[in-house]
């Protein structure tokens, strides 16, 4: 558990990209993702999913794999990831530790994620840096806002608390310890990309 706001001498601050990828190569990686399964998403460790209004996660996700039509995008994320690490974190990076995850919050279940951090116990414990690349345009869904706990930012429920542009193609980062979470979706869906790059554990 984690307590809120969270107890830290890191520094704790996103950083954001209008225009990361373009309306073109969105275009091109949502086609190229059709012919890949669901799964549910699960929390941490589990894979896991519950229907319940109170169950913190409800979403759909497609992981996908190192392969050559989807290379490109991992390197232009690798790169804008070692980009900000070098000005803002300056953590020890040592790689991608999972593939891409692709994430669907469809209104018809009110998709969303409580308030969470991405690191905890086992092949979760090394993430340094989350990213999430928005490939919704904010026109076709409601809700599903991504929150950040962000120590520079203004106050948002008595929080410093950032909220993530929306901007179809843009590019949002941050230390995989901070508290963040994705809104209940109203209308519509919400597309994203995740991925996580890590080192050592966090002393």
């Amino acid at each position: 558990m984690y307590s809120f706001p969270p107890k830290t001498n890191n520094p704790i601050f996103t950083a954001t990209a209008k225009n990361f990828l373009t309306k073109k190569e969105v275009s091109y990686l949502l086609n190229n993702l059709q012919n890949i399964p669901y799964s549910q998403g699960g929390i941490g460790n589990e894979d896991e999913f519950d229907d319940h209004e109170l169950f913190p996660r409800k979403s759909k996700v497609k992981w996908i794999p190192y392969e050559d039509k989807f290379l490109h995008f991992y390197k232009k994320t690798v790169d804008i990831i070692s980009f900000y690490n070098t000005r803002k974190w300056k953590f020890k990076l040592k790689s991608t530790l999972e593939p891409f995850q692709y994430t669907e919050y469809d209104s018809s279940y009110r998709g969303k994620y409580d308030w969470h951090v991405d690191i905890g116990h086992g092949n979760i414990s090394n993430r340094k840096i989350s990213v999430t690349i928005q490939l919704s345009d904010p026109s076709e869904y409601e809700g599903g806002s991504l929150e950040i706990y962000d120590s520079y930012t203004s106050s948002i429920e008595g929080f410093p608390i950032k909220q993530a542009e929306k901007q179809l193609g843009s590019i949002t980062l941050f230390p995989s310890y901070t508290p963040h979470r994705v809104t209940p979706v109203t209308r519509g869906t919400r597309k994203s990309l995740v991925l996580w790059v890590g080192g050592c554990t966090f002393k």
